[in-house]
């Protein structure tokens, strides 16, 4: 499983990831980080996508500049791939 954050940045081990959006408790999820990749809003990729929960690229980059108001092509991203 994977989670795509801008400017909310996160190491490898026990972490708690918050949703917006999501009533809580339920906007809480306790996971094992496993890795954190560095990289740019251009260089996601499907594959990054569907992990994300998303069908495509698109659906994914439609989340994100909704969410985070104005994202440029190279603006910094971290892919945080968890386990529960």
């Amino acid at each position: 499983m994977q989670a795509i954050r801008v400017d909310d940045p996160y190491r490898r081990g026990p972490a708690v990831l918050i949703f917006d959006g999501v009533e809580p408790p339920d906007d809480r999820l306790p996971v094992m980080i496993t890795e954190v990749r560095h990289t740019q809003l251009k260089d996601l990729t499907d594959e990054d996508a569907g992990l994300a929960g998303f069908t495509d690229l698109a659906e994914l980059r439609g989340a994100l500049t909704h969410y985070y108001d104005h994202l440029e092509e190279d603006r910094a991203v971290d892919v945080v791939s968890f386990r529960l």
